[in-house]
């Protein structure tokens, strides 16, 4: 067993390594394990949080992803974000939570900002982990210490990773903090602290982009769409290139992403430069599947923090733009 010392220095090792693999984070959760057995290490140490974020956009019930989680296995200490749940109270679909909705339910979490967050998923068919991974950086945790997983709960297992078979129930934040009013008897530890949402604009931003982009104004950016069939059967918005989602995680399991050499080459083939000196918007059907976008930019040494050349997504998305009569649309 690893002395608290090491156990923190190989923690700290994890920084600005977005992807680990299975036995990376097993790893970690050993170290993490030594850390909490410490009093003095714990105290000083960042600490390393599991999330389950597992979700399903279609083809199982709408809370499956939860029910799972509750039901179990589970690694052993890992918390869950529903997308369902730790989002606006709108008639759009996922849009983001408000930044003290957020930090409510990190504080009930006992998350601090100085953790390192692993994201994980159950199974190879659950594709959007990387919302969670954006739902964290767009509300300030440091996007170093987000980490996903590639591989799944299975995999974890397979390696002898430790797991919870017990069953759980997870809180319903959309009724524990009923319209954003934290209830008289729920008790909330205090000590994360969210910061107002970066990366995202709303339509009026898109719209005149758009109209940017037709006069070949420098404020215009590149559209960047990662809907699946639906960007050609349900229409587009002017200009936008195709990058499917799916495009950058293997086929047979959707939590390992494809090598930065194989991300850069999908790039290339639509005419996209990651590092291009221009600013970038990513759109999709809902919300959530953009953020695979933004992550595949990331790993190609993109800087969504560059405030010259910005990186942002269209938290409406094609469920706002494509309602809306009076937008111009591609069909």
């Amino acid at each position: 067993m690893a002395s608290p010392e090491d156990a923190a220095n190989a923690i700290d090792s994890l920084y600005g390594k977005t992807l680990l693999s299975v036995p990376e984070c097993i790893e970690a959760f050993k170290n993490n394990e030594v850390l909490q057995k410490d009093d003095i290490s714990s105290s000083t140490s960042s600490r390393v949080v599991f999330i389950d974020s597992t979700w399903w956009h279609k083809g199982k019930e709408v809370d499956a992803g939860r029910k799972e989680y509750e039901r179990g296995p589970r690694i052993k200490g890992s918390l869950h974000i529903d997308m369902d749940d730790i989002c606006s109270d709108s008639d759009l679909p996922y849009m983001l939570p408000t930044k003290d909705f957020f930090e409510k339910a990190m504080n009930y979490y006992g998350i601090s900002n100085n953790d390192h967050i692993i994201i994980t998923a159950r199974d190879e068919s659950v594709y959007f982990t990387p919302r969670t991974w954006f739902l964290f950086k767009t509300f300030g945790h440091d996007a170093k210490k987000l980490h996903l997983m590639q591989g799944s709960l299975q995999q974890w297992i397979d390696l002898g990773g430790e797991v919870d078979d017990s069953p759980a129930v997870i809180p319903l934040f959309q009724e524990l903090f009923g319209n954003n009013e934290i209830q008289d008897s729920t008790t909330v530890k205090e000590g994360y602290c969210a910061k107002p949402s970066t990366n995202v604009v709303d339509k009026d931003h898109m719209i005149k982009t758009i109209n940017a982009n037709k006069e070949g104004k420098k404020d215009g950016a590149l559209i960047l769409d990662s809907r699946g069939s639906s960007f050609a059967t349900k229409g587009h918005m002017p200009g936008a290139i195709h990058l499917p989602y799916a495009d950058w995680v293997q086929t047979a399991n959707a939590q390992v992403w494809k090598t930065t050499d194989e991300i850069e080459k999908i790039f290339e083939a639509a005419g996209v430069d990651p590092l291009s000196k221009q600013n970038i918007i990513c759109s999709c059907g809902t919300g959530v599947s953009v953020c695979h976008t933004l992550l595949a930019l990331n790993l190609c040494g993109r800087d969504l923090d560059d405030e010259e050349f910005t990186t942002v997504m269209y938290d409406g998305s094609w469920a706002e733009y494509g309602k809306d009569p009076n937008t111009e649309k591609v069909f």
